[in-house]
């Protein structure tokens, strides 16, 4: 399997020129895929000097150009720019691009103003790859509540352009008649807009519309993942409550990317990949209070005096020796909703790159993907915690858990709780119960 990431400013004419010759080598070629990442002007060169760096690179200009060795742990070897990746598209595969300058330049003022109208940066992001990772046909309903209809239009357009054999149909809904019917997945993504009340109003009605229309006839019944930035284990509160008729352990909020920005962090001061940190762990609020677990985390392909296969890892806190930067410095970068913003030092529009990988990793557990990986992996999802020994009865709090078709499981193998991750969470769990007595009025 070949697979070549495409990298490039969402007005670069020579960006234009690549995803043309990569997409027709991708429909005529069985085993050649291509993954884009639109970065926007303004913040290009940020993101390139932060891949470069990471990886070793040295490249300037738009397009950048790499192909991900899988075989080889997925370190990524440098083609370049437009010209390299012509070389090699035509050196290989015999192919070459004959697009137009007139035609390039048009190319990049029509993604550019797609980008500007983009309905969901996540959805545009998360979509192709749900659909390409899935192994059962799936039907897509779009919904949107904010009268958008032409950005909801263009990711309409854009799903179907993707011609995927398992996408069934997608369809659009502007309003509550037809939402959730039978549906075996819900995730959520929009944000509180409304003032007092009415985003918790919103929240309950949708989780009533579930309860009511979503299908509960296979298996343990439809999947409801709240994901974001913002209030994530409140919405998932609302949503289990308001339908009862849903077993609540099929709720969960995914806390996955402010794990990920924690990887980030550590990986950065160790001058490493984010890829190379696994097995952080975030207990409580991610959109408030929140305590960052290093007792499971390890760190893969460290330069240090015991080496070993790729597979051989080191705990991160033998290998982070710099205590008073995990107990302070840490935190702080960690703080806020800004917190995937600046802690995912190689995405392109890193809140939307980070909240779909997150969505993507849970659902690749919850659907019982075997492959090393994803057997076994522990994720932070905000879960509805019953029996829990840290954990409240009813509260909806980020705790390690692991998943299976059936749901979810807390993990306390392995896991001390200190004195400081215990009221931690306790002030997590007060700070929860506060803000939904408060009803969202602080929103």
């Amino acid at each position: 399997m070949a697979r070549f990431v495409l990298a490039g400013k969402a007005d670069c004419p020579h960006f234009a020129k690549a995803e043309n010759l990569g997409d027709q080598l991708q429909g005529s070629l069985p085993y050649f895929r291509i993954h884009k990442i639109l970065v926007p002007p303004d913040e290009w060169q940020e993101w390139l000097d932060d891949t470069c760096r990471s990886h070793g690179w040295r490249h300037s200009g738009s397009p950048l150009v790499w192909r991900e060795l899988l075989h080889r742990g997925g370190k990524g070897m440098l083609l370049g720019g437009l010209a390299d990746f012509l070389e090699h598209c035509h050196e290989y595969y015999g192919v070459m691009s004959d697009m137009s300058t007139d035609k390039m330049l048009k190319i990049a003022l029509e993604t550019r103003e797609m980008e500007e109208r983009a309905l969901n940066p996540t959805c545009s992001i998360l979509i192709p790859h749900l659909l390409a990772s899935t192994s059962f046909g799936i039907s897509l309903h779009l919904l949107h509540l904010e009268g958008e209809e032409e950005a909801l239009h263009a990711l309409h357009v854009e799903t179907e352009w993707l011609g995927l054999p398992l996408l069934h149909q997608v369809t659009v809904h502007a309003g509550l008649e037809e939402a959730f019917r039978d549906a075996d997945l819900v995730i959520l993504l929009d944000e509180w807009e409304e003032a007092g009340d009415q985003g918790g109003a919103r929240y309950r009605r949708y989780g009533r519309l579930i309860g009511e229309r979503a299908n509960r006839r296979r298996g343990g019944g439809v999947r409801v993942m709240v994901a974001g930035d913002a209030h994530l284990n409140l919405k998932c509160a609302l949503l289990a409550e308001s339908a009862p008729s849903v077993d609540p352990g099929l709720f969960v909020a995914v806390a996955t990317p402010l794990e990920t920005a924690a990887s980030a962090r550590i990986a950065l001061k160790l001058g490493m990949r984010t890829t190379d940190v696994r097995g952080v762990i975030v207990w409580g609020n991610p959109s408030g209070t929140f305590g960052v677990d290093l007792q499971r985390a390890r760190v893969f392909n460290h330069t240090g005096a015991i080496q070993g296969p790729l597979s051989f890892s080191r705990p991160v806190l033998e290998v982070l020796h710099d205590r008073t930067w995990l107990k302070t410095d840490l935190p702080e970068l960690l703080k806020g909703r800004g917190a995937t913003l600046t802690c995912d030092p190689r995405g392109a529009r890193p809140v939307s790159v980070s909240v779909a990988h997150g969505i993507l990793a849970v659902l690749e557990v919850w659907n019982g993907v075997s492959h090393p990986e994803a057997e076994g992996r522990v994720l932070s999802l905000g879960v509805c915690c019953q029996g829990h020994p840290y954990v409240p009865d009813g509260v909806v709090c980020s705790v390690p858990v692991t998943l299976s078709e059936g749901g979810w499981t807390p993990v306390l193998e392995g896991i001390d709780m200190g004195d400081e991750l215990e009221e931690t969470l306790m002030l997590a769990v007060d700070e929860l119960r506060q803000e939904k007595e408060e009803g969202c009025s602080d929103l």
